[in-house]
């Protein structure tokens, strides 16, 4: 019982320092600011389902953001709403992406080089093994840095590349 004590704490003080370089907006908008930095402008709708949270919930956050300058909604193309980073929001996003990366540097600082490698390998293998597909892989990322683990190198993406083809394999077989 020690491990998964000792895990869940690692868990509460990354998300506690993680949050502490947002520092005066939400975790929710921070993950708005962090989506539309790796993925470009991209409806609420979809903003909000990679986040995790309600259409309404997003609405609420993409004001307070827009309030702050921080996000422009564009022209509307019918119903959809289309939301974009201003310049401030840009900057806002990469100092949290940087931080956020500074933040596990730092934790991980006590270790040597080969057991940061040998934690690499273990959270590769945890989050792997996580992945429940391709929604839960977007909301499980939207704070990475889409940048540093592309494609295979993502152990999340390629779980649900995995989940997916083995869908469609399934569904031929159903034929």
């Amino acid at each position: 019982m020690k491990w998964e004590n000792q895990l869940a704490a690692l868990g509460t003080l990354l998300q506690d320092r993680m949050e502490l370089t947002f520092e005066d907006v939400s975790p929710r908008a921070a993950s708005i600011l962090l989506t539309l930095l790796s993925r470009g402008a991209l409806p609420i709708s979809r903003t909000a389902e990679i986040v995790g949270i309600s259409q309404p919930t997003a609405t609420r956050l993409v004001d307070g953001l827009q309030n702050r300058g921080l996000v422009r909604r564009e022209p509307r193309a019918g119903r959809v709403v289309i939301v974009s980073l201003t310049t401030a929001g840009r900057e806002t996003a990469g100092r949290f992406q940087r931080a956020r990366a500074n933040v596990a540097r730092q934790l991980a600082k006590p270790l040597a080089t080969r057991e940061r490698e040998l934690l690499a390998g273990f959270v590769d293998k945890i989050l792997y093994a996580a992945a429940a597909g391709r929604t839960a892989a977007r909301t499980t990322c939207r704070y990475c840095d889409h940048g540093v683990c592309q494609g295979d190198g993502c152990p999340i993406n390629r779980r649900a590349g995995e989940i997916e083809r083995l869908a469609v394999v399934a569904g031929s077989s159903e034929e």
